[in-house]
């Protein structure tokens, strides 16, 4: 199951009056297009990440599936990014080295503390990631530009 952050999306709409809004949605989220009917005249289109933001003539930018980087580049206060999430019991793979280094897609920002738990109760010893070098959000993720975490 996915959490598509819809209830914040919807807020913002309330909140700041937001009725054209750009849609950005990686291909695989298009078929979830009909959830956006809260928004007055959504206009749709496939995002390859967080750094591919056109421009919009109209009340705002929504971008879905990926994280406001830190760093760079900087948007304007009407571009928004919803951080969807997989919902779904935790994988059962134990690799099989003693020391495992844990990285992770955003959409997997909210199961890697249970999931690097789980693999101590295996007995394995956990490395966190790192830094991101300037395009991923947070520690320990990675993007397809950015895998710095990784090092």
């Amino acid at each position: 199951m996915l959490d598509l952050k819809l209830d914040d999306a919807r807020r913002l709409v309330e909140e700041r009056g937001y009725r054209r809004v750009l849609v950005l949605l990686p291909a695989g989220l298009m078929k979830h297009a009909s959830d956006f009917s809260f928004i007055e005249e959504p206009v749709f289109a496939t995002s390859f990440g967080a750094c591919h933001v056109p421009p919009f003539e109209g009340d705002a930018i929504f971008n879905f599936g990926h994280s406001r980087p830190l760093r760079w580049p900087l948007y304007p206060r009407n571009v928004h990014f919803f951080e969807v999430q997989v919902r779904r019991p935790l994988p059962e793979f134990v690799p099989p080295f003693q020391r495992v280094g844990l990285v992770y897609a955003i959409q997997f920002r909210e199961m890697v503390g249970e999931y690097a738990r789980y693999l101590e109760a295996q007995g394995r010893e956990v490395v966190p990631g790192g830094e991101p070098d300037f395009m991923a959000t947070y520690e320990g993720q990675v993007t397809g530009c950015d895998v710095g975490a990784a090092r």
